[in-house]
């Protein structure tokens, strides 16, 4: 590799260290989020955690 191209990859990830992506407070979610998408999300879970209960004690099927 050049040693401009090296530079400049190091000073680009310089930049983006100082710079960070963001501002410095915190970002709530759950303010930002509608109504609709929590219960989307906790409907998920649920499913999700309904699959893993039933799965428990069982092994995975093998492909043949």
């Amino acid at each position: 590799m050049s040693k401009r191209v090296s530079c400049g990859i190091t000073l680009l990830s310089l930049v983006l260290f100082i710079g960070g992506c963001g501002g410095p407070e915190a970002v709530n979610v759950r303010e930002n989020a509608d109504q609709q998408a929590i219960d989307d999300y906790k409907k998920l879970v649920a499913a999700e955690e309904a699959a893993n209960a039933g799965s428990e004690g069982k092994e995975a099927p093998r492909p043949e």
